[in-house]
């Protein structure tokens, strides 16, 4: 089913990532709770104002880039500026993004090149199936201007749409960068199939996702396998020696493609 790597070298840490997505205060809270059980770095993708924000931003294992919403209706704005903008003073030193629903265009990606320099890193490219994933330098425009594009291989929303999928199946190893994206929703839920999410949203009718009580989200959790037992297992996983934020990931990936070009002199 998957694409194996063959490259003998010692692996890079891997990353996890965790789109916000409006979720409730205590969804987020189970997250980090987890994350430090393990003592694992890991980068929130932040999409509204909240409490739980400023514990996030005082950790210093984890990370806040932006998910800003380009789609229509969105509560972010409705012009690439507006919405960028909305997202950065949420977190006004963010240096990464991931679009929501992961919205892409060259034209944006050169009106954020373009206009927002602080950003450096994309991850809003999702390549399941595929162990060979590596960092792309994206130039943006004639100003000579990159942005590091950094794809995913897994994402708890795309898996548990896969009716055949195993979730105590690891999708490794890697040959290159190992990035995996959950939502602190889906895994209150323990999502292991689409209909958990719809469900939810059907019961909250005109009510935000943030609304959620832990009461309400336990009605539609799935027992055994699903996204947070799958969380589980990569943090307890023998395989994965390290993980890092996505900056560390990247910092850790240029260091060794500069030791490998010294190497080759």
């Amino acid at each position: 089913m998957y694409q194996t790597a063959t490259n003998t070298s010692a692996p890079l840490p891997a990353a996890l990532t965790f789109d916000v997505d409006w979720a409730p205060d205590w969804a987020i809270d189970d997250v980090t709770t987890l994350l430090r059980k393990h003592a694992t770095p890991a980068t929130f993708m932040v999409t509204h104002q909240s409490p739980v924000l400023e514990d996030l931003r005082r950790d210093k294992d984890l990370e806040l880039g932006i998910h800003p919403n380009f789609l229509q209706n969105s509560d972010h704005g409705d012009t690439y500026a507006e919405v960028l903008d909305a997202c950065l003073e949420l977190v006004p030193d963010a240096s990464s993004v991931r679009t929501h629903c992961l919205y892409n265009s060259s034209i944006l990606m050169q009106f954020i090149g373009r206009e927002y320099p602080q950003i450096e890193i994309d991850s809003s490219v999702y390549l399941p199936d595929n162990a060979n994933i590596f960092p792309a330098s994206i130039e943006i425009g004639r100003s000579g201007r990159k942005i590091t594009c950094l794809p995913f291989a897994f994402a708890d929303a795309g898996f548990a749409n896969r009716p055949d999928f195993s979730w105590s199946e690891d999708i490794g190893p890697f040959q290159g960068i190992e990035i995996y994206t959950f939502h602190p929703m889906n895994l209150a839920l323990n999502m292991n199939e689409p209909t958990r999410f719809s469900a939810l949203k059907e019961h909250l009718g005109e009510r935000r996702l943030w609304t959620t009580t832990r009461e309400e989200a336990a009605r539609f959790r799935a027992d055994g396998d699903g996204a947070w037992t799958y969380l589980e297992s990569l943090l307890k996983s023998k395989r994965i020696s390290a993980f890092a934020t996505l900056t560390g990931l990247l910092e850790q990936w240029r260091s060794r493609k500069e030791d490998q070009s010294l190497e080759s002199k």
